[in-house]
């Protein structure tokens, strides 16, 4: 029964602050990648930051809960959620990247909270009130004008239909793995499931692409390179991938998906500071929708709308 009136506002809580962390860890990450492939080929780069994210989390896992074993009746779901968010997502990341332009790739990548909403609606895992469906639409078209403002060409259906197709996959993938671990966040930690995860996708990516990470002159990367795969590794896939984990545990997986498109905004702030890329007031613009998208997601339902979901 609802007694009163919810404020209007929800305070910033210590999700919010995390998933933002993690949009700006993952926004300035594709500056930091076209460094490091400067002398890196693409499979390799993203074999070595797996590793190196390997690393990291059993490392803060050992240390922080000391405690790394899971029941085992979850074991072969823990590893199967953790194949499709870090080997599937990205073998078809890498694919799509490499077959189409940056603005299909945004575009498309934007689709997440909307492919988040509709697998949960579907299933009935998840209620979406209108607010939500009104913040993921606001938040869509400001990665629109985002990318109109890059100059970069957008179409669908053209000869970068391979790679459309292949970043379509991607988004999926790691739509799918959002909404299936939240299964398995009610009774583990989001740090012990992203060290597996991550774990089963370093190993996959280790003996399907051995050919291109032994064909690598590891001893001879410049210190750019290092340094992104340490960045991309340590911060990039282990803790944004914790910290995203947290974010589906504590308020579900739409709206966590929804930070997502706050990315492109730090990625185009990146571009300009490090790469000198031009920033447009287009593009501004857009980062005013997708900022104003997430907080119409944000604001508590009022009496009304509260007692229209428990009915």
């Amino acid at each position: 029964m609802i007694e009163e009136v919810l404020p209007k506002k929800r305070a910033v809580t210590m999700i919010d602050v995390l998933l933002l962390i993690t949009v700006m860890i993952w926004g300035s990450n594709p500056t930091v990648v076209k460094l490091g492939l400067r002398t890196v080929s693409p499979f390799a780069f993203n074999a070595a930051r797996c590793f190196v994210a390997t690393i990291v989390c059993w490392v803060i896992l050992l240390v922080k809960e000391r405690d790394w074993r899971v029941e085992g009746q979850d074991l072969l779901g823990i590893l199967w959620v953790g194949f499709i968010g870090n080997f599937v997502n990205q073998a078809f990341f890498i694919m799509g990247v490499n077959n189409t332009t940056a603005g299909n790739s945004s575009l498309i990548m934007a689709g997440l909270p909307m492919i988040v909403a509709c697998i949960s609606i579907f299933f009935r895992l998840e209620k979406i009130d209108k607010r939500t469906i009104v913040g993921i639409v606001t938040s869509f078209a400001g990665i629109l004008l985002i990318v109109m403002g890059t100059g970069q060409k957008i179409s669908l259906t053209d000869q970068y239909f391979y790679g459309n197709i292949m970043a379509f996959f991607g988004t999926t993938s790691w739509a799918v793995y959002t909404i299936l671990n939240r299964k398995y966040l009610f009774k583990y930690s989001a740090l012990k499931l992203t060290t597996y995860g991550i774990t089963i996708g370093f190993l996959f990516m280790f003996f399907l692409w051995m050919p291109d990470i032994f064909a690598q002159d590891w001893q001879h990367l410049n210190q750019t390179s290092v340094w992104a795969i340490l960045y991309s590794g340590g911060l990039s896939i282990a803790m944004g991938t914790v910290f995203w984990n947290m974010g589906v545990g504590k308020v579900g997986s739409t709206r966590t998906s929804l930070y997502n498109n706050v990315t492109p905004v730090v990625s185009v702030i990146c571009g300009g500071l490090l790469l000198g890329e031009q920033l447009k007031i287009i593009q501004g613009l857009g980062g005013v929708f997708i900022f104003t998208g997430l907080a119409i997601s944000r604001r508590r339902k009022s009496v009304e709308e509260l007692k229209e979901m428990e009915n």
